[in-house]
């Protein structure tokens, strides 16, 4: 996670399909990202608000 204290813009799109939850979720400048149920939405917000991490390369 970032530094604590620091705010996020999230933009969301939520259907409530029955029992079901789905939409996208967004921060200014990247594409939505879909999610199907809360923990769906979860992982997304916590994927949006996480610095990406660097991909470790063999030689």
């Amino acid at each position: 996670m970032n530094d604590s204290g620091e705010t996020h813009s999230i933009q969301l799109e939520l259907r409530l399909d029955g029992t079901a939850l789905t939409g996208h979720a967004s921060v200014p400048g990247d594409l939505p990202r879909a999610f199907s149920g809360w923990v769906g939405l979860v992982r997304v917000v916590e994927d949006l608000i996480t610095e990406p991490q660097p991909i470790a390369r063999t030689a």
